[in-house]
């Protein structure tokens, strides 16, 4: 990792902390990863400021999920927020196809950081961002739509909704921006539309991204897309 002339740079374990140099911190954006990636897999993306969706202004968090047995890998160990036992799975299957406990255990986690960041923001939920890629992308949504206090947003890339999700109130407005590309062979985006039909179903304030040519990945679009939401949310903080 490179130093930045933007951001003072802290590693907690395997995660990342991306501070302003400034002191000027409004807003924070907590990422996840995807299967068998780290935090700093991401981390190039979020520390230049032509790539990265956040403001100056915003601390980033890039966690690492631990390291455990996935069962579509032959049980090899890596990076995973949570098993994978059947590849492809349909809603109906979710609950058989994924392990549940391991889901559990770190939304949990995940809930602690947003609430550590809470504080260092005044109490202020709405302050908080959440998203991801791939799992991280579900777990985001896992995370953000269950969670106790209203934030800021949602911004997903290339996963989908975990059907067994129960939207807490404080959540039902909070604006979600999902990604998928049509092309893509690890998500499908047939499962992508599941989730946005469900999401338009329950009348949430959902951005629908359905990138043609693009697949397991983000673009510039995405990139742009969720820089213009971020920025229409957080940039009244700067003022602060």
């Amino acid at each position: 990792m490179e130093a930045s002339s933007n951001y003072n740079i802290e590693k907690k374990n395997q995660d990342i902390y991306l501070v302003p140099k400034d002191g000027k911190h409004t807003e924070t954006l907590i990422f996840m990863h995807g299967l068998g990636d780290t935090a700093e897999g991401w981390f190039d993306v979020f520390i230049d400021p032509r790539k990265t969706f956040c403001l100056p202004t915003t601390k980033v968090v890039l966690l690492t999920a631990p390291v455990a047995p996935v069962s579509i890998n032959r049980g090899a160990k890596t990076n995973s927020w949570y098993d994978i036992k059947i590849f492809g799975a349909s809603d109906e299957e979710f609950e058989k196809s994924v392990g549940l406990d391991e889901i559990a255990k770190n939304t949990e986690r995940i809930n602690n950081v947003i609430r550590e960041e809470i504080k260092l923001l005044g109490d202020d939920s709405k302050r908080i961002a959440i998203g991801g890629f791939s799992q991280g992308c579900g777990m985001s949504l896992n995370v953000g739509l269950q969670f106790e206090k209203p934030l800021g947003a949602i911004i997903g890339w290339s996963g989908y909704l975990f059907p067994t999700i129960k939207v807490n109130e404080a959540n039902e407005e909070t604006p979600i921006l999902l990604a998928s590309g049509v092309s893509d062979n690890v998500v499908k985006f047939d499962r992508a539309q599941q989730s946005f039909e469900r999401l338009d179903a329950q009348k949430h304030k959902l951005i629908k991204l359905k990138e043609k040519g693009l697949g397991h990945s983000i673009n510039e679009n995405v990139l742009k897309e969720s820089r213009k939401l971020f920025s229409s949310i957080f940039s009244r903080n700067t003022d602060l």
